[in-house]
């Protein structure tokens, strides 16, 4: 059964990607990365984020599941991650920290401060 849902300005844009991404499924990967770096993930209160551009409907979720691993899903014809390098794992945590509405979370109090201050 499928529904159309009509564009609006704040949700179901969303939704029309998601039921995009549900159609084209075994286009996508969905990645268990492991972060064999030092530096920890952080997540927040919208924890999960679209890497892709949004112009064009690109379409990369990240999901940071703890500080040592995360998922991602990715086009399986263009995968940027296999695994994390120290700049991987600066640039999600920018990421997660400049989504978040209030709160952001992390398991090293000075790695959070060094991204929030």
């Amino acid at each position: 059964f499928y529904k159309p849902i009509p564009n609006s300005k704040n949700g179901p844009i969303l939704g029309g990607k998601v039921i995009s991404i549900y159609r084209e499924m075994n286009n996508y990967s969905f990645d268990l990365i492991k972060n064999d770096t030092s530096n920890p993930l952080i997540t927040g209160d919208q924890p999960i984020v679209n890497l892709g551009n949004h112009e064009i409907q690109d379409i990369w979720m990240y999901y940071p599941l703890s500080p040592d691993f995360c998922l991602i899903l990715q086009p399986k014809n263009n995968r940027k991650y296999n695994s994390l390098t120290d700049k991987d794992t600066a640039f999600l945590n920018e990421k997660i920290y400049h989504e978040a509405l209030d709160q952001v979370y992390s398991n090293d109090q000075r790695h959070l401060e060094k991204i929030v201050l």
